[in-house]
């Protein structure tokens, strides 16, 4: 197996850090998430999951793109939800595998509209470890 093109560093992560917390933490207080986590088995399942219901309708997954989002009960709380990409154009487009026909992906975009769709249960993943206030 080959090393991943997009590693760096512990030094560059703790610089990242750093930063993070010495800029966008200090603007929040002391209770925003610190960091997010999933489990790898929760991640493996996610990504065959994905990887099967878009191949179902014949459409490639390019990437997974993770967004920030805000707990919708404490908005101090932050959390990833990750959502499948295809790649049109040389742009790559978020959306839901299991909302989607046959070589028609459905854009988050175009979902957004259709208030029945919208509320289902889709391909997007959340429900992560906020930390500090879920983790051990």
């Amino acid at each position: 197996m080959s090393v991943p093109k997009n590693l760096i560093s512990v030094a560059e992560f703790l610089d990242m850090k750093k930063s993070f917390d010495s800029s966008i933490r200090t603007r929040l207080g002391n209770q925003e998430t610190q960091s997010v986590w999933f489990s790898f088995e929760n991640l493996q399942a996610y990504f065959a999951y994905v990887e099967k219901e878009a191949a179902s309708n014949n459409i490639k997954v390019s990437g997974i793109r993770f967004h920030m989002v805000a707990q919708t009960k404490n908005k101090k709380q932050l959390t990833l939800a990750l959502t499948p990409t295809y790649k049109s154009n040389d742009k790559h487009i978020d959306f839901d595998p299991v909302h989607s026909s046959e070589e028609k992906p459905a854009t988050l975009k175009s979902l957004k509209s259709d208030t029945q769709k919208s509320r289902e249960l889709g391909g997007i993943l959340n429900r992560a470890v906020i930390c500090p206030t879920d983790c051990p």
